[in-house]
């Protein structure tokens, strides 16, 4: 079995820009090409934005080195050190941006198997000494987590400091009491604070004995979100999956990603109002993509770097610039005024024409 972790430490991969996730977009032209860009069509936008990043979140797919350079430096609401992938965000972009909580990935990784425990702890130790080899802070998750296991259960307390004033959820992993092949686990988790608060559901992951496996989740949350998906991982660190969100306003959403073991691949999302989304991936986070859709200043196209750093460009010429790990209006985002204005929010954005 701790071969079989060691195997699939490489094979979750992707997101390579799981944070860079939160800028990208997909394909075509669409009906208002060459129009001036209205703030609904930036709105739409940014909502397609805000709907990757919950995906990547769900299906999984993200390497340690990408949870750590996005999460790490949330310790104590600061810049932290990163004990794999290197960087750090200023102290400044830790109290203005939030972590996102890969909980596909964090499920894949470390819920679903008893061997990763030792892991965990260990890299609890790179990020502080909490005197506890149970409770460390975990980089897919951006939270603190103090565990208790039984023979057949995992209990996650999440928290989002480290004095644990700031309950943030419950993750919830049961697994056979005795080994067998393949491993069949099932985690029910519920988020009340950060990114995703208010957000519950459930994961069924099987794990073979070659690092193979395949996972399905069900989720839904007060504010408009809900989807469930499925996703399956090769050996070699090949990985898909495929899932199906409603989004608010009630707008529907057919999804799919691939990603590969170098981190580098690429999402699609076609939706019920006509919009279209694809992004690329590449393999050091950075990326590229266009959006498509029935609004005024379609296509847009859009390109981040490996910190996040993001740059929007209407077909109008607008142009909206995003500070790392932006995410959205419907996530308190920027406010945005006529087509040379400029906002702050949980990012910053500049807009020029």
């Amino acid at each position: 079995m701790q071969l079989l972790m060691c195997r699939r430490s490489a094979l979750f991969v992707a997101v390579g820009a799981f944070a860079a996730a939160l800028a990208g977009c997909g394909g075509g032209s669409g009906s208002g090409s060459g129009s001036q860009v209205t703030r609904a069509t930036r709105d739409r936008v940014h909502l397609v934005q805000t709907q990757n990043i919950r995906l990547l979140a769900r299906n999984g797919g993200q390497t340690l080195s990408i949870a750590s350079a996005r999460n790490g430096a949330f310790v104590n609401g600061a810049s932290a050190a990163n004990s794999v992938g290197g960087g750090g965000a200023s102290a400044a972009e830790a109290s203005t941006n939030r972590p996102i909580p890969m909980v596909g990935s964090f499920i894949q990784n470390v819920a679903a198997s008893r061997p990763n425990r030792s892991a965990a702890s260990r890299r609890a130790r790179t990020r502080a000494d909490t005197g506890d080899p149970n409770f460390y802070f975990d980089d897919f998750l951006g939270l603190w987590v103090q565990f208790t296991d039984t023979t057949t259960q995992t209990i996650y307390l999440l928290f989002m400091d480290q004095a644990k004033t700031q309950p943030a959820g419950s993750i919830v992993t049961t697994f056979p009491a005795a080994d067998a092949d393949p491993q069949v686990f099932s985690s029910d988790y519920t988020f009340t604070a950060g990114l995703l608060a208010g957000s519950h559901g459930s994961y069924k992951t099987t794990i073979s004995s070659d690092g193979s496996g395949s996972s399905s989740y069900d989720d839904s949350s007060p504010d408009g979100w809900s989807g469930s998906g499925e996703s399956t991982w090769r050996a070699n660190g090949d990985y898909t999956w495929s899932s199906r969100t409603t989004i608010p306003g009630g707008i529907s959403s057919n999804d799919r990603g691939t990603f590969h073991a170098d981190g580098s691949g690429f999402t699609h999302s076609d939706a019920s109002d006509g919009f279209v989304s694809d992004f690329t991936y590449r393999a050091d986070g950075s990326g590229f993509g266009k959006v498509s859709g029935p609004a005024a200043g379609l296509p847009a196209s859009i390109a981040w770097d490996a910190m996040g750093n993001t740059t929007i460009t209407y077909a109008d010429g607008t142009v909206d610039h995003f500070n790392a790990w932006f995410i959205g209006p419907s996530d308190g985002g920027v406010a945005v005024s006529g087509s040379s204005g400029s906002g702050t929010a949980n990012g910053s954005a500049n807009t020029t024409k």
